[in-house]
């Protein structure tokens, strides 16, 4: 593993604070070592033409980062409810490798518009993104997808994305059982849900089996996790993400 620090910007007058990219690339082999230690690769992390995009390698980051271990997971009672409701509505769900890009990239631009979100992939961006020989595509009928991806002992969670025509289907949080299921037969042993940050995120916990990386352990304190989403929420300046240290330290003593 390679390190990289990208040191991006700073204060020093008022304040001690230093803002910095963390990547990595992985060797071949060092992939479980790396989703162990808090690093996810993303093939969208740089987007300027670097070495990285020159040499066609895949970028790991740090983040927050969280996963189910399936371990100690177990099917609930909610899940149950899901799935009857899936059924119910005659959701056909399908497991490819080969999907129709438009198609797929129409459904992304729906949810984007749905979610109010700035950063869009242009549909060039989605096919390099995403088209290649190692992600597995789950289509919920024509109306949603997953991207998920084996690496090591885990499975990866890239992307969902819902155009929300029938919101009573569920199918944000559905889409978690099916990305479990499809880890359990795999014969994997965590699904990666990708970084966690902000109040939105606070529904993985829900999941049995939840861990978040603290940047040092995982832990599976959901009190402490609500806390970090809690203050993610209220941080609007230099300064207020500068007194974030004191309480984070406090929380997770080393």
């Amino acid at each position: 593993m390679k390190l990289f620090f990208d040191h991006i910007c700073g204060k020093q007058a008022d304040t001690d604070f230093i803002h910095m990219l963390v990547s990595a690339t992985v060797d071949k082999g060092e992939e479980q070592e790396a989703l162990d230690n808090g690093w996810c690769p993303s093939n969208i992390w740089y987007k300027q033409d670097t070495d990285f995009m020159r040499d066609n390698k895949i970028v790991w980051y740090q983040s927050r980062q969280s996963r189910i271990n399936l371990s100690k997971y177990s099917i609930t009672s909610t899940e149950k409810k899901a799935r009857k409701k899936i059924t119910k509505n005659n959701v056909k769900i399908n497991i490819t490798q080969n999907p129709d890009f438009k198609k797929l990239y129409k459904i992304y631009l729906n949810y984007i518009n749905h979610k109010n979100f700035s950063d869009m992939m242009s549909e060039k961006e989605f096919m390099e993104s995403y088209d290649n020989d190692t992600d597995f595509f789950i289509l919920y009928d024509d109306c949603a997808f997953s991207v998920v991806e084996p690496v090591g002992e885990s499975l990866i969670s890239h992307q969902f994305c819902w155009d929300y025509k029938n919101p009573v289907l569920g199918l944000g949080r559905y889409s978690t059982y099916e990305e479990i299921n499809l880890t359990e037969k795999m014969g994997l042993k965590y699904l990666y849900l990708g970084p966690s940050y902000e109040t939105h995120a606070k529904y993985k916990s829900s999941f049995q089996g939840f861990e978040f990386w603290t940047g040092r352990k995982w832990c599976d304190d959901e009190s402490k996790y609500f806390d970090l989403l809690d203050q993610d929420e209220k941080i609007e300046s230099v300064s207020e993400l500068n007194n974030s240290y004191d309480s984070f330290f406090d929380s997770f003593s080393v």
